[in-house]
């Protein structure tokens, strides 16, 4: 019976060895390089979308393209539908940039004040 403990507690300490990942073996391994694409703003008034027009971003109209986008999309944003539906997009120059995702919305009932 004491036999039959043991070998539980040998195949346990087996499992917890340590395995070498296969890529911790490269030296000096590449950089990978990232792009952001999108920033997300939320204000209370329209009044930003002339700065952003000076920065040099356009507008841009992207059609939803699956059915309740709105209702997906409020979701993942954590706001209201109505909201999500009337995002507002402007596309970063050619030169580079992220694009802007435009969201408008009450804040002080939230206890938010837009900067």
């Amino acid at each position: 019976m004491q036999r039959w403990l043991g070998i539980p507690a040998v195949l346990l300490l087996a499992a917890c060895g340590s395995a070498d990942h296969p890529y911790s073996r490269i030296k000096d391994p590449p950089l990978v390089t990232a792009r952001l694409y999108t920033v997300t703003l939320v204000t209370d008034s329209e009044d930003i979308v002339a700065e952003i027009s000076r920065a040099g971003l356009a507008a841009a109209a992207l059609p939803p393209n699956y059915q309740r986008a709105d209702a997906v999309e409020a979701a993942l944003w954590s706001v209201p539908e109505p909201v999500a539906a009337k995002a507002r997009y402007f596309k970063a120059p050619p030169a580079g940039g992220a694009d802007i995702r435009l969201l408008v919305m009450p804040l002080a009932a939230r206890g938010r004040t837009a900067e």
